[in-house]
């Protein structure tokens, strides 16, 4: 497999699950999901739509094991946000403003968390083509505010600190892990299609090492 790292140029952010608009707390590490998307968006940005649906199935299907950060700094902050009943009006109103101050739509205080974390690191088999050229031009993994940069990747058989599916051992701290539903498609994940859908499945992960 290849090991992958990159270097973060700002904080790094990514919303948990189920989280509101306006406590928003931050995973500390990657998931699968986020890389895939990751990699979809820079095969569009690269060779285009046609050619990330057909290689949707093979990034999809992509064996990614996420290392779990050795290093990191959570941050709470406060921000103005609006309240959670702004996002469910139509977009046309929400460029009214005459329209949002009658509706009470007033900003109000949210909390976002970000994590400082040097470098993010995850492990990829070899099924996507042109995978290094992909992974060179992505610009940002989690929020569109958590900068990153290719820092190396390098072939590997061992795997350290990894998230693993957990099969039920005693005394091992547990983590939340996303991945591509098996029903997940192109169009479910290709934002402009009007079947642009989040299908995801959730597991339970603990910290391991893994040899191939």
């Amino acid at each position: 497999m290849k090991k992958v790292t990159y270097k973060t140029s700002n904080l790094y952010s990514l919303k948990k699950y189920k989280d509101s608009n306006l406590n928003c707390r931050s995973y500390e590490y990657l998931t699968p999901y986020q890389i895939k998307c990751a990699i979809l968006g820079s095969v569009i940005k690269i060779d285009g739509v046609k050619k990330a649906e057909e290689l949707f199935h093979k990034i999809k299907n992509a064996i990614i094991y996420v290392q779990y950060p050795e290093k990191f700094k959570t941050n709470g902050i406060k921000l103005k946000r609006y309240s959670n009943a702004y996002y469910s009006i139509k977009d046309e109103e929400k460029m009214d403003r005459e329209k949002l101050i009658g509706n009470n739509f007033k900003t109000t205080m949210g909390f976002r968390e970000y994590v400082y974390i040097p470098e993010l690191s995850f492990y990829i088999d070899n099924s996507i083509p042109n995978l290094e050229l992909y992974l060179k031009n992505i610009d940002w993994l989690g929020t569109a505010e958590s900068l990153v940069y290719l820092d190396s990747i390098e072939d590997t058989k061992q795997l350290k600190n990894v998230l693993l599916k957990w099969n039920k051992q005693d005394d091992v701290e547990l983590f939340e892990v996303h991945d591509f539903d098996m029903k997940t498609e192109f169009e479910n994940v290709y934002m402009y299609s009007d079947k642009y859908k989040h299908l995801h499945k959730t597991y339970i992960c603990y910290i391991g090492n893994l040899k191939l």
